[in-house]
C-alpha cells in the first residue's frame, strides 16, 4: 500500500515531525488492517494474517486490539516485537 501511494519514500516520510506523512502512514495502517480483517472474516479468506505496521506503543497496540475486537471475529491477536541494535543493519534500513 505504501509503495502504491508514495513510491520509494526517503527518511523524511518516516520523520515523526512530518505531520502530513504521519497522517498518511496512519491512514494506510488502518486501511490495511481493515482489509486484513475483512479477509480473515471471509469464508474464502485465510486463517492467519500478519499486520506489519509500527505498533510499538502500548496505546497503539491497545487501539489495534480494540479495533480487532469490535469486528466480532473469532480471532486471536498477537504482537511480536523484533529488536535490532546492529548499527550496520539499521543504517542500511
Amino acid at each position: 500500500y505504501r509503495r502504491k501511494v508514495g513510491g520509494n519514500e526517503d527518511a523524511e516520510f518516516f520523520d515523526p515531525k512530518n505531520k502530513e506523512a504521519a497522517a498518511t502512514r496512519e491512514n494506510l495502517a488502518w486501511t490495511v488492517l481493515n482489509e486484513l480483517l475483512e479477509w480473515l472474516g471471509d469464508e474464502k479468506g485465510g486463517d492467519v494474517g500478519i499486520f506489519d505496521a509500527t505498533n510499538t506503543t502500548d496505546e497503539r497496540r491497545r487501539k489495534v486490539l480494540e479495533h480487532c475486537n469490535k469486528r466480532g471475529l473469532d480471532i486471536e491477536t498477537l504482537f511480536i516485537e523484533s529488536i535490532c541494535d546492529d548499527e550496520n543493519v539499521l543504517e542500511r534500513n
